[in-house]
C-alpha cells in the first residue's frame, strides 16, 4: 500500500513531475488544462503511489447522466484506469449499457469503452452491482446522485459511491458516509486529482 505522505502540489514543474492522473488525460482535455493552467506537478521527488488493488467500475450511461454529468464521470472512470495501470493492476468495467458484460480495461484500446456506450434504458444498478458481485474485487459506482438515492445506493468499505449532480440543480448535502464521494460537474482539476488520490490511496478494509 502507498505510504500517506502527501506530496506538495502546484501548478507549475518539470513535466516529469506531471501528477499520474494528469498524465492519463485524453489529449484535448490535457491541452485545455495545459492552456487554463489547471496542470498539477509534485514539488518533491518522493513518488505518490498508489494501490494495487483490483477494481470493478460500474458507470452509470442512461439519459439522467447525459450532458455534463457524464463528461465527468466517464473522465473519472478515464483517470481512474489510467492510474491503476500504472500500480499494475487491470480494473474491470461494467455500464449499464451492458449490465451483465464485465469488460477488463486492459490496454489504451479499452478506453474507448468508458467514452462511447450511451443506454435509453431506465436507471438501474441493481443488476450490474450484482454482476459486479461475482467478481469479488472492490467496487467504484459513478452515477447521478438522484439514482443513486433512488436505488438506496449505501457506500461501504466494499462498495465506493462517487456521485454528481446536473449543473443547473443545487448540490445535494455533502454525504456523511467516508465511502461516499461527491463532485461537482464543473471541478477543478485539483479537485478531480484529489478525489483520484483519496480512492486509490485509502487503505484496503
Amino acid at each position: 500500500l502507498p505510504s500517506k505522505e502527501t506530496p506538495t502540489i502546484a501548478h507549475h514543474g518539470s513535466p516529469t513531475h506531471l501528477i499520474p492522473t494528469h498524465l492519463g488525460l485524453p489529449p484535448d482535455l490535457f491541452s485545455y488544462y495545459q492552456r487554463t493552467n489547471q496542470l498539477l506537478y509534485r514539488h518533491h521527488t518522493d513518488v505518490l503511489s498508489f494501490t494495487s488493488r483490483p477494481y470493478t467500475l460500474i458507470l452509470d450511461t442512461t439519459p439522467p447522466t447525459y450532458g455534463p454529468v457524464e463528461i465527468i464521470l466517464r473522465l473519472l472512470t478515464h483517470l481512474i484506469t489510467t492510474t491503476l495501470w500504472s500500480t499494475g493492476a487491470i480494473p474491470t468495467l461494467i455500464t449499464t449499457t451492458r449490465p451483465h458484460t464485465p469488460q477488463p480495461l486492459a490496454g489504451a484500446q479499452h478506453l474507448l469503452h468508458i467514452w462511447t456506450t450511451r443506454t435509453l434504458a431506465v436507471p438501474d444498478l441493481h443488476i450490474p452491482l450484482q454482476t459486479a458481485a461475482t467478481l469479488d474485487q472492490a467496487i467504484i459506482i459513478l452515477t447521478h446522485h438522484h439514482t443513486a438515492v433512488s436505488h438506496h445506493i449505501r457506500a461501504t468499505p466494499q462498495v465506493t459511491l462517487i456521485t454528481t449532480h446536473t449543473p443547473t440543480t443545487s448540490a445535494p448535502a455533502a454525504p456523511t458516509n467516508s465511502f461516499h464521494h461527491h463532485i461537482s460537474p464543473n471541478p477543478t482539476a485539483s479537485q478531480v486529482a484529489a478525489l483520484i488520490t483519496t480512492l486509490l490511496t485509502n487503505p484496503e478494509p
